[in-house]
C-alpha cells in the first residue's frame, strides 16, 4: 500500500522511501511517513493543480487556497468537508490524517455529495493525478 512512504524489502528488512522527497528511512511500527516530510513541511502553498482542482467543486467556491492546513481547518458544510478531504488525499493520502480528519471513504462522500460535488470528482476520476 502506498502512503507517504513506499516500503520496500532489502536484505530480510523493509525499508521505506517517501514518494515526496525521496527520503529514505527505515519502517516504524507507528506508520510509514516520512520525517522530513511532516506535517508543518506541508503547510506550504498549495499547487496550481491542486488549487485548480478546488475550483471544479463548487462547494468549496469559498474555501481557502493558500496552505493544506488553512483547507483542512476550514469550517464548512458536511459535503464540502468530503471534498476538502477528498482534495487533501490527493495531495498526499496522509494529509487528512495529520489534521485529525477522516481518511476519504468514497462511499460515504457520494452519499453526502449533491451533483456538482460528483460530477467534480467524476471529472478528476477520467484521467486522476495526485501530487
Amino acid at each position: 500500500m502506498f502512503v507517504a512512504a513506499q516500503l520496500r524489502k532489502r536484505d530480510g528488512e523493509e525499508h521505506a522511501s517517501c514518494r515526496r522527497c525521496e527520503y529514505a528511512f527505515e519502517a516504524r511500527l507507528d506508520g510509514d511517513a516520512c520525517p522530513r516530510c511532516t506535517p508543518g513541511e506541508l503547510e506550504n502553498d498549495l499547487p496550481p493543480r491542486l488549487v485548480a482542482l478546488l475550483a471544479t467543486f463548487p462547494a468549496l467556491r469559498d474555501a481557502p487556497r493558500t496552505t493544506t492546513r488553512e483547507l483542512a481547518v476550514w469550517n464548512c458544510s458536511r459535503g464540502a468537508e468530503w471534498a476538502v478531504i477528498f482534495v487533501l488525499s490527493v495531495y498526499n493520502t496522509r494529509s487528512a490524517e495529520w489534521y485529525g480528519l477522516p481518511h476519504f471513504d468514497l462511499h460515504k462522500a457520494m452519499g453526502r455529495w449533491d451533483e456538482g460535488q460528483r460530477g467534480a470528482f467524476a471529472a478528476w476520476a477520467v484521467d486522476p493525478w495526485w501530487c
